[in-house]
């Protein structure tokens, strides 16, 4: 029998899925998806055009893409470039 069948498996694990939280990662080039109506971004306007799962707990926006028009964004985290660009567009960001 080979050897690495014999020995213990032990290494690194998930850890426990109900204590981990669940964050939601999305750049602001993908706001450009929302209604044109949309004019707050939040957890529930992310779930609903479908860029962020519903189990989601966090959410937290990245710099990544272009924003065309101003939005208030409230989220958990916000990056400095994001925020920049956010405000650059005439936009708001709301931690919380």
């Amino acid at each position: 029998m080979p050897m690495f069948r014999k020995v213990a498996k032990r290494g690194f694990s998930a850890g426990d899925y109900s204590v981990q939280k669940k964050i939601a990662i999305v750049n602001i080039g993908a706001f450009g998806k929302l209604d044109a109506g949309v004019t707050v971004v939040d957890m529930d306007a992310l779930i609903s055009a479908g860029l962020i799962p519903r189990r989601s707990e966090i959410v937290r926006v990245l710099g990544g893409g272009e924003l065309t028009r101003a939005l208030t964004v409230e989220a958990s985290h916000v990056t400095r470039s994001a925020a920049q660009k956010i405000e650059a567009a005439g936009g708001k960001v709301v931690l919380g």
